[in-house]
């Protein structure tokens, strides 16, 4: 076999297996992240089909065109897996189209950056030819520039990791296989890389990270057949998690907040990214009957002040384990028990008024009786005409009252004492809305 081809075919081989996964991707694109994939998949190609065209003898001038024309795929390859994990896991809420755009601002950037490089010189200062080996190949040494865009990439790669490991580490068993097997090949791809950028290169000047598309290729048939990488479950949980109209919490075993819906977010005023990893209490000061819940299974009656109402909610705790056994964490759902408790209590509000108009209507008439009949038999020159006159208006002032507890059609309250009792005048339907 010539050496060019024995240099260069493991490299196609590389492309051939990413673009029938790719394939493979697209025939699934309805799914979650699988346009994201299938994009990943065919820049990772692309790059490995580039690397491999470098060792086929073409010529220094020929040569240096293709490693210009590899920005193309480089510079969008790693943006582009960090969205795939980000939709496929559930997170694709980051995705907003401005964060978007800001990445791939930066990515015409880098071509820009490196097609300019023959007026600059800041990203290959050195351009040499080397042909003291089997295949001649193209030499450079590598400048700022070139050191920037390795370390923009690497950190898009650090954040990438950082969500599959976590997603590895609060995922259930589907979920955890699914990250870990995008983990293996990301970190396979980082570290055949970076032997090439750190100068450790088994063969020299040659970047070994494309071969590393092979086990990518079949790690992910692996998540396809083995895990279900791209099926809708792990998605429709996520987003049933987002889209509900209860108010939901997800603490750790130690009590600190991994995620809460939208719709808690709104209702308790917290902002879920600055939330996670936070402790629990610490979260919900403003509320402390909801931070102190019974870490056990089960259900309790909760009352917070919310814009300045007390609104009343059971709130459903559930254990989260592993195995049946090792203790995760909790699910905190909140169900709205308001209407409920008001009714309740408008219910007891009416049967107590209902009581007291039954027991004071005839006293309070016949007290309104007599101070009439005082008041007329007392001439206004009599010394307790005066006192006689306060009675009619106090005993009218009680059956006005009497009339106003009939009427109670709603429960209002006021303040009393440091406390809050029923509004008889808002209460009333004369003074309804």
């Amino acid at each position: 076999m010539p050496p060019e081809l024995s240099y260069s075919a493991p490299f196609f081989l590389s492309v051939i297996l990413v673009f029938a996964v790719a394939l493979f991707c697209f025939a699934r694109r309805q799914r979650p992240g699988a346009w994201y994939l299938t994009f990943t998949l065919v820049l990772g190609g692309l790059w490995a089909a580039f690397e491999g065209a470098l060792y086929l003898g073409l010529g220094m001038d020929v040569n240096l065109a293709i490693n210009y024309l590899q920005y193309l795929v480089v510079a969008p390859l790693t943006p582009m897996a960090l969205f795939f994990a980000l939709a496929v896991f559930g997170h694709d809420r980051w995705l907003k189209p401005a964060r978007i755009l800001l990445l791939y601002i930066l990515a015409p950037t880098m071509v820009l950056l490196a097609w300019t490089d023959p007026w600059h010189h800041w990203v290959y200062p050195q351009r040499y030819f080397i042909d003291s080996g089997p295949v001649p190949m193209l030499g450079l040494s590598h400048g700022p520039l070139w050191w920037g865009i390795i370390g923009y990439q690497y950190l898009l790669l650090t954040l990438l990791a950082v969500v599959l490991v976590r997603q590895v580490v609060i995922s259930a068993r589907m979920g955890r296989a699914q990250a870990l097997v995008i983990l293996v090949a990301l970190a396979v791809v980082w570290l055949l890389n970076a032997i090439y950028v750190t100068g450790h290169s088994p063969v020299p000047n040659m970047d070994i990270g494309p071969l590393a598309f092979i086990l990518v290729a079949l790690s992910m048939a692996w998540g396809f057949f083995r895990y279900n990488l791209l099926e809708v479950l792990p998605i429709a949980k996520t987003e049933i998690f987002y889209s509900l109209d209860l108010p939901i919490l997800v603490v750790d075993a130690n009590d600190r907040i991994v995620e809460i819906n939208p719709m808690a977010e709104a209702m308790l005023d917290i902002a879920a990214n600055r939330s996670a990893g936070r402790p629990l209490a610490e979260i919900l000061g403003a509320h402390p009957g909801l931070a102190d819940l019974s870490a056990e299974s089960g259900r309790s009656e909760v009352c917070l002040s919310l814009a300045g109402r007390e609104r009343f909610f059971e709130a459903r705790i559930s254990t989260l384990r592993r195995n049946q056994k090792e203790k995760l964490g909790r699910v905190i759902v909140l169900q709205e028990l308001t209407a409920l408790r008001e009714s309740e209590r408008l219910h007891g509000v009416l049967e107590m008024a209902g009581a007291v108009c039954h027991g004071l209507s005839q006293p309070v008439m016949a007290i309104e009786g007599y101070a009439d009949l005082m008041a007329m038999n007392t001439s206004p020159d009599d010394p307790n005409y005066t006192l006689i006159q306060k009675i009619v208006v106090q005993a009218k002032k009680l059956s006005e009252m009497n009339q106003r507890l009939v009427r109670i059609t709603r429960y209002e309250t006021r303040p009393y004492m440091g406390g809050s009792i029923v509004d008889i005048a808002k209460s009333s339907s004369e003074n309804s809305p």
